[in-house]
């Protein structure tokens, strides 16, 4: 771990001269004067929230409470309860419309011809973001670090993708305009990580590492800020997530117990530590938004958003089916070195990009990969029957594997051959025959993660500023509301295909019936052109993506 007082902490500081672009086309009514920033938050709940605010760990965002309005936010979420894929739920935010329709349904994706994933990237998604819509409409957008962003769009302002490291990854796709923060990619505000925040990140270093990308991505934000002084910029904050991911068993300390039985038990005093680890990461968080409040301008509306919550674990959490297994006892999966899989004996796989409950099966096809076995005449034969062969197993008291199975009509090269849903409610003391064999429920399904922190489906928003009503609590709202709640702060039409409103408990003028809106803002496009990244990027971004559970 670096050490916390290295130069990587504190940004050098540098005077833009850029000019914002022109922006596109005229607004179809005038567009209110304010500003709008959203600031999201992975992992953010009231239930810890409130509490650190209570006690005074958070000023800032307590200060940002009392004088605006704070409610539940309702994520999309499974069968069972739990949110979708954090991929998913960021571009339903964004864009005010569902995963099946916006195209990102998971955080990762096959990459063609290879049995190995790659980072979902936002050329995916097929509708405009709001940055897209207000930039169309005279806005000057402004997006740093916001998830799923990468490649960089051509916005009416800036916008600095997801994961951009300018000593890793570059320039190319993660910054428009290109040469914004200067020659060397990296410059911005000189914001210094406080004691309090070093003593935390010293902790641990995965944790460290996301404080520094966290202040690095605020630093660049508010410097490309100062410059284009954007009617609507998103900035993201990710510290918090993996503090909860790794840390949950020393807040809610029943966990604990289950750390010992599995040969973990930490020494009293370093677990005491540990327990600051989450309510440090708040604090930080608090003043990370501190930072920024005090660069916005006056008459600045913020909202801050999470699109999932935590809690601790539950029995089924970051438990699925093991696939591999299920695919090898019915004979369509071969066994190599290791356990791995022999691909040369390997008619059916699967490989998932999401840690929900929604599967992906691949037919290993010559000549679509790398050591494809199954004709290209004989895929549609045998997805049909491996279909109907899992939604046969049923245990002995008739519940079902799998919930749903369907065959995915023309995959594209990264899309499945088989989607299914599983079903993590079956009984563990029951049993299902497959081939000849009768197999405990137990033994067909595998944890993958070791975690005690889980995504909860209640998110957080918190609103504050011009336009605000303050002092409303005690509300919820869905997550499919934010977008349209966006548009109206800022005076633009709303739209008909998303199937939010805007939040009327928090506005102090809530839209009337005659507010205009359009029937959609598809005809602007959805996502930006495709950018390759270099190989030790994507490994990098699978890495990161698997340590905070969002992949299997």
């Amino acid at each position: 771990m670096a050490a916390a007082g290295s130069p990587g902490w504190i940004l050098p500081a540098i005077v833009l001269a850029l000019l914002a672009p022109g922006c596109g086309n005229p607004p179809a009514h005038p567009a209110t004067a304010r500003r709008v920033v959203i600031i999201g938050v992975d992992g953010a709940t009231w239930s810890l929230i409130s509490p650190l605010m209570a006690a005074g760990r958070m000023p800032h965002l307590a200060d940002l409470y009392r004088s605006g309005s704070a409610g539940a936010l309702r994520s999309i979420g499974s069968p069972g309860g739990e949110p979708l894929d954090p991929a998913a739920l960021w571009t339903s935010l964004a864009t005010g419309r569902p995963p099946g329709v916006h195209g990102i349904t998971e955080s990762a994706e096959k990459i063609p011809g290879r049995y190995a994933l790659r980072p979902i990237t936002a050329d995916r998604r097929r509708v405009p973001a709001l940055w897209t819509i207000a930039g169309s409409r005279g806005v000057g957008v402004g997006v740093a670090g916001w998830p799923d962003t990468f490649p960089a769009e051509r916005v009416a302002g800036f916008m600095i993708a997801e994961g951009y490291d300018p000593a890793v990854t570059g320039e190319l796709g993660y910054l428009h305009p290109p040469g914004a923060l200067g020659s060397a990619g990296g410059a911005g505000e000189d914001l210094p990580l406080s004691e309090a925040a070093r003593k935390i990140a010293a902790l641990d270093e995965e944790l460290a590492e996301s404080f520094r990308r966290d202040l690095s991505a605020l630093s660049r934000g508010v410097a490309l800020y100062r410059v284009y002084q954007p009617g609507l910029a998103f900035l993201r904050f990710e510290s918090v997530d993996r503090a909860s991911h790794r840390f949950w068993q020393y807040h809610e300390r029943k966990y604990l117990q289950v750390e010992a039985s599995r040969g973990h038990a930490p020494v009293p005093a370093v677990g005491a530590t540990l327990a600051e680890a989450i309510p440090g990461a708040y604090a930080f968080l608090d003043e990370w938004i501190g930072m920024l409040l005090a660069r916005l301008p006056e008459r600045t509306t913020v909202l801050v958003v999470s699109t999932h919550g935590f809690r601790g674990v539950r029995m089924i959490d970051y438990i699925h089916l093991d696939l591999d297994r299920v695919l090898e006892l019915l004979g369509l999966m071969a066994r190599g070195p290791g356990g791995r899989p022999d691909w040369r004996g390997t008619r059916m796989f699967g490989m998932d990009g999401s840690a929900s409950n929604r599967r992906a099966l691949f037919v290993n096809v010559e000549g679509r990969e790398a050591q494809g076995t199954v004709p290209a005449p004989d895929v549609d034969l045998l997805t049909a029957e491996t279909a109907r062969r899992l939604r046969e197993l049923r245990s002995d008291r008739g519940e079902p594997l799998v919930r749903r199975v369907g065959v995915v009509d023309h995959p594209g090269p990264s899309e499945p051959d088989l989607e299914l849903i599983e079903n993590l409610g079956l009984d563990p003391s029951t049993s299902i025959t497959i081939g000849s064999e009768r197999q405990p429920v137990t033994t067909l399904y595998r944890r993958f993660s070791e975690d005690f922190g889980a995504h909860d489906a209640t998110g957080i928003l918190l609103a504050a500023g011009e336009g605000i009503a303050p002092g409303r609590t005690g509300w919820s709202a869905d997550i499919y509301d934010v977008a349209p709640t966006v548009l109206f702060l800022l005076g633009l039409d709303l739209a008909a295909d998303m199937p939010g409103s805007p939040i009327e408990e928090i506005l102090a003028a809530p839209p009337g019936r005659g507010y205009p809106s359009v029937p959609s803002y598809d005809g602007l496009g959805g996502g930006p052109d495709p950018v390759h990244r270099p190989e030790q990027v994507v490994a990098r971004e699978i890495e990161r993506l698997r340590s905070v559970s969002h992949l299997r």
